[in-house]
């Protein structure tokens, strides 16, 4: 579980070149809760994590390899 979380973000990015860009739009908790197919994963054991994304230039981009951006 420990790598699954570690490898999430780059995943992420992965999954979204792949789909040229379209990303589901944002849910909250909330929202997402209230979704079965989510309900039913979580049910059977699935695990829910935030994976923090952001797009660069309109491309999916790792936070971390934002952050290093401009330092000296």
């Amino acid at each position: 579980m420990d790598e699954a979380l570690r490898n999430a973000a780059d995943a992420a990015v992965e999954w979204a070149s792949i789909g040229r860009g379209r990303l589901p739009r944002p849910r909250s908790l909330e929202a997402l809760l209230e979704d079965d197919d989510v309900r039913n994963a979580l049910a059977e054991g699935a695990s829910l994590v935030v994976v923090p994304m952001v797009r660069d230039a309109n491309r999916p981009a790792k936070a971390e390899r934002l952050a290093g951006r401009g330092a000296a």
